[in-house]
């Protein structure tokens, strides 16, 4: 992703993720990169998944925030980040 090669990334990510199903930091930064990508849905999909299983996971907060701005639900979005 640093080098601007988002589809590449994610497509890594997507392979390790089938792998590795259950390893939290693979599931984070391929949430990252649909978002990096503008694949919100798929985002979103990953993010609510993760937070289903994490629910008191700070970079899980952060990242529903990011889904709750995207929407204009600042003030959950500010209780997120909180």
């Amino acid at each position: 992703m640093r080098q601007d090669r988002i589809g590449a990334a994610r497509a890594r990510l997507e392979a390790a993720a089938a792998l590795h199903p259950t390893t939290f930091s693979v599931r984070l930064a391929l949430a990252d990169t649909c978002f990096a990508g503008g694949d919100a849905v798929a985002a979103t999909c990953h993010i609510s998944r993760l937070a289903d299983e994490y629910p008191q996971h700070r970079e899980v907060a952060k990242r529903l925030a990011r889904l709750e701005v995207r929407v204009g639900r600042y003030a959950t979005a500010r209780a997120l980040w909180a």
